[in-house]
């Protein structure tokens, strides 16, 4: 069976310092076209949000969904 795992990593700056494979996958972005650009640059304008949730003692670290453009434009969930 196939990974369908995606993820985005981003940085105190917002920044994308991580792409999965399956990020590639869902939203037709390579890690190439991505890593460095602010995450901003790839949120779906106008889409509904989730709420993010703390992952770490510290508070430092946020988990959850967003919506992202894929390459052909539509949006999808990350």
């Amino acid at each position: 069976m196939e990974d369908s795992s995606a993820a985005m990593t981003v940085d105190a700056r917002g920044l994308v310092t991580g792409w999965s494979d399956g990020a590639r996958r869902l939203t037709g972005h390579a890690a190439e076209e991505v890593v460095g650009r602010p995450a901003r640059d790839l949120l779906a304008r106008g889409a509904p949000t989730r709420p993010l949730t703390r992952t770490d003692p510290a508070g430092t670290a946020l988990s959850g969904t967003v919506v992202v453009r894929h390459r052909d434009g539509r949006p999808v969930g990350l």
